[in-house]
C-alpha cells in the first residue's frame, strides 16, 4: 500500500523568448532565454540563444524599470564615449604627457560603506601649461587655479556585489576576486577639467547616472563640434584606456583596505 502520493509542482519563469536575464558568479551577464527544460534531478535548466545551459537558480530577472546603461570600466577601454574633436586633442596630449599610465597617477581612494561605494582618486597635470583653471565639484564652476586635474572613477555596489559570494567572508576575499568586482560593477566618473563640465561630458554621464556630481544642463554650444557622442574628457578617456594597468593598484588599496 503507497501511504503517500507523488506529487509535481509545475514550474514556470516570467520569460518568453528572446527576454533577457542576468546570470553568472556576481549575476552580472546578461543572456537571451531561447527555451527551457526539466533536467533528471528536476532542476529546471534554461536554455540561451547560443546553446548555453544555465540553472534557473543561478539567474537573476531583469525588472523593466532598471536602467541598463550603466557604464562599467570594460565599456570604456577602446576610447568608448569619446568623439573626434576630444580623440583629436587627446592623442595631442599622448604625445606631450604620455599614455595614461604615465600621464596620471593614482593617488587615494575613498571608501564609503555606508552608500556603498570606492572612489579612486586620479591626478593629471594640464596639457599645455603648469597652470590651468578647474571646476568646482560643489558648484560645478570653475573656482580656482591649479597645477593637476583631478580624475575621480566611483565604484558602485561593490560590498553589495561581494556578498553574493556563497559563504562570503570579508578578510578571506582574495585578489582575483576583487578584480573581478572592480570590471563587472557599475561605475560613475568626474574630471575638474573645464572641458569636461563644459564641453557637455558631465551633462550626458547624467542622463544615465553614470556622474558623481549630475549636471541636468545640457551643452548650448559644444555638441555641434562633439555631435552629442562624448561623454568623456581626454583626461579619463586615457586613464580608461590604461584601466589593465591600474587595475592591481586599485585592487591593492582595496585589499589593503579590507585586511586592516
Amino acid at each position: 500500500m503507497n501511504r503517500y502520493k507523488p506529487y509535481f509542482e509545475d514550474i514556470t519563469i516570467p520569460l518568453s523568448k528572446g527576454d533577457s536575464f542576468l546570470w553568472g558568479k556576481w549575476k552580472n551577464k546578461t543572456a537571451i532565454y531561447d527555451s527551457d527544460y526539466i533536467n533528471e534531478k528536476g532542476d529546471l535548466i534554461l536554455v540561451t540563444d547560443t546553446g548555453k545551459e544555465i540553472p534557473a537558480c543561478k539567474i537573476r530577472l531583469i525588472q523593466e524599470n532598471i536602467l541598463k546603461e550603466d557604464l562599467r570600466l570594460s565599456d570604456l577601454t577602446k576610447h568608448a564615449g569619446v568623439s573626434d574633436l576630444t580623440r583629436t586633442f587627446m592623442k595631442d596630449r599622448q604625445k606631450i604627457k604620455g599614455a595614461g599610465n604615465i600621464s596620471a597617477k593614482l593617488k587615494g581612494t575613498k571608501i564609503n560603506r555606508t552608500k556603498d561605494y570606492i572612489t579612486f582618486i586620479f591626478t593629471s597635470k594640464p596639457t599645455y601649461s603648469s597652470k590651468a583653471q578647474a571646476v568646482n565639484p560643489a558648484t560645478l564652476q570653475i573656482s580656482k587655479t591649479v597645477r593637476q586635474y583631478e580624475q575621480h572613477i566611483r565604484i558602485l555596489d561593490f560590498f553589495k556585489l561581494a556578498e553574493t559570494k556563497p559563504g562570503y567572508i570579508e578578510k578571506e576575499m582574495t585578489w582575483k576576486e576583487i578584480k573581478e568586482i572592480l570590471q563587472v560593477a557599475s561605475i560613475q566618473v568626474f574630471c575638474n577639467d573645464p572641458s569636461f563640465q563644459f564641453q557637455g561630458d558631465n551633462a550626458i554621464l547624467t542622463t544615465f547616472n553614470a556622474a558623481i556630481y549630475p549636471e541636468p544642463r545640457m551643452p548650448q554650444r559644444w555638441n555641434i563640434y562633439h555631435n552629442d557622442d562624448n561623454f568623456l574628457c581626454k583626461h579619463l578617456s586615457l586613464i580608461f584606456r590604461s584601466i589593465d594597468f591600474w587595475i592591481n593598484p586599485m585592487t591593492s588599496m582595496i585589499n589593503k583596505y579590507i585586511n586592516i
